[in-house]
């Protein structure tokens, strides 16, 4: 990938190690989204909101890290890259589960 930033091919080489240690206390090994499903059945909500409610307060500690001068101790980045994946994949997983895309058909 000749094209990317270093800097960014490195963080997004640590999300699949996060990933898997996050999902595997979080979640199961038949669901290693299963808090975000939890959350979406007591509630009612789609299973992505949670995911993004936390997000968000993810986001809301860095701009009050960085607004207290300590930018460079902010350690939620990779957490809000992977929240962004886990809503994506969540979708990705109710358009598959029903049907509306095939699984080897890429998205438009």
């Amino acid at each position: 990938m000749s094209g990317c930033d270093t800097e960014w091919l490195e963080a997004h080489g640590a999300l699949p190690a996060l990933h898997e240690r996050k999902s595997s206390t979080y979640g199961t090994d038949g669901d290693r989204f299963a808090n975000f499903t939890a959350v979406a059945r007591i509630t009612g909500s789609p299973v992505e909101r949670y995911a993004l409610e936390r997000l968000l307060e993810k986001t809301i500690r860095a701009l009050n890290m960085i607004d207290a001068g300590a930018a460079n101790d902010v350690g939620e980045y990779p957490d809000l890259a992977s929240l962004a994946l886990v809503c994506e994949a969540l979708r990705l997983k109710r358009i598959h589960e029903r049907g509306l895309l095939p699984l080897d058909e890429p998205l438009p």
